[in-house]
């Protein structure tokens, strides 16, 4: 009986080792992928500055209105 439940403890705390080892190389693994990430982001405000720098924007007053005309 006894050597019985000194295997259940010994196979408790192997499972037990084996998932703390996963979650730990799982969360490794996430936050490295995170970072690489985050280097590829360019801020905004670089990006902005760089579209302003290449392109005019042009604003035309004008509103075209087209007319839905029936059929009969």
């Amino acid at each position: 009986m006894e050597k019985k439940r000194s295997t259940i403890i010994a196979i408790e705390k192997g499972f037990s080792s084996y998932v703390n080892s996963c979650l730990s190389r799982a969360s490794r693994d996430y936050f490295r992928r995170l970072k690489r990430e985050y280097q590829r982001l360019v801020p905004y405000e670089e990006h902005v500055q760089e579209i302003s720098d290449t392109c005019s924007i042009v604003v035309c007053p004008f509103i075209y209105v087209e007319t839905f005309k029936p059929r009969n």
